[in-house]
C-alpha cells in the first residue's frame, strides 16, 4: 500500500501567505513612516521651507526585513564653496537660540520617533495580524 501526500497546494498557500504578510508589513511601515514624517515636519525649522520640503520617506525590503527611512536632505553651500547638509546640522544642534519658527526644535526627527516608536511597532504588528487572522 502506497501513501502519498502532495504538498504543492500547501506550499503555494504558504508562499501566498508569506507574500501577503510582507505586503501588510510594507503597508504598516509606510503608514508609520508617513506619520513620522508629518510629526517631524511640525518640529523642523521653517525659515525658507527647504528643510521641510527635502524630507522623504523610503520603504524597502531586503529578504525578510522591511525597513522604513525618513530622511531630510536639505543642503547649502558655504561662502568658501563647500556643500553641507544643514538638515543634519540643525537636527544635531544643542538648542535653537532664536528659532525661525516658534515650536521648532533640534532633534526634530528623533524626538517624535522616540515618543511614538512603540505605537509604530504596534501598528505594524496589527497590520500584519489583520492578514493572519
Amino acid at each position: 500500500m502506497d501513501f502519498q501526500l502532495d504538498t504543492s497546494q500547501l506550499l503555494r498557500g504558504l508562499n501566498l501567505a508569506e507574500k501577503n504578510i510582507r505586503e501588510r508589513a510594507i503597508d504598516g511601515m509606510q503608514k508609520a513612516a508617513d506619520d513620522l514624517l508629518k510629526e517631524s515636519q511640525k518640529l523642523a525649522p521653517k525659515k525658507s521651507g527647504n528643510l521641510r520640503m527635502s524630507a522623504k520617506v523610503k520603504v524597502f525590503v531586503r529578504g525578510n526585513t522591511v525597513t522604513a527611512e525618513v530622511i531630510y536632505t536639505a543642503t547649502t553651500t558655504t561662502k568658501s564653496g563647500w556643500k553641507y547638509n544643514y538638515a543634519l546640522k540643525l537636527h544635531e544642534m544643542g538648542k535653537f537660540k532664536n528659532p525661525s519658527t516658534p515650536g521648532t526644535t533640534p532633534k526634530f526627527l528623533s524626538r517624535p520617533l522616540k515618543a511614538k516608536y512603540a505605537k509604530y511597532m504596534s501598528d505594524v504588528a496589527n497590520e500584519i495580524r489583520r492578514e493572519t487572522s
